[in-house]
């Protein structure tokens, strides 16, 4: 998602998985789109439409895009506290697969059925 700092709109498979990481209107999903030929046509007319293009942009009056260099420094810095923060707490993990997870499933074929 760094290319959220360019004006460019992000074509994402599926708008589930963005909404919890982008703006609203800020990206474009393919399942929501019947074929890829109807996504392809749609981009077309996008491209023909400044008006169009630029609403993707709106989100940008109200929130703030980090540059790559200031995530990275506070990452660090987060890092950093915690490793010299004494442990409180010692958690174990049997299923790491699941405990990475969660309740998410992959759906077989899933891009296969956007191409």
């Amino acid at each position: 998602m760094w290319r959220m700092r360019e004006l460019s709109v992000p074509i994402v498979l599926r708008q589930r998985d963005a909404e919890a990481l982008a703006p609203p209107n800020s990206f474009i999903a393919a399942d929501s789109f019947a074929t890829p030929l109807k996504l392809a046509k749609y981009l077309q007319q996008l491209a023909a439409n400044r008006t169009e293009y630029l609403k993707y942009f709106e989100w940008r009056k109200v929130f703030w895009v980090p540059s790559a260099a200031s995530v990275q420094q506070d990452a660090f810095c987060r890092l950093c506290k915690r490793l010299h923060s004494p442990v409180n707490k010692k958690i174990r993990y049997i299923d790491v697969v699941s405990w990475w997870l969660g309740d998410g499933r992959c759906i077989k074929n899933f891009a296969d059925t956007l191409l």
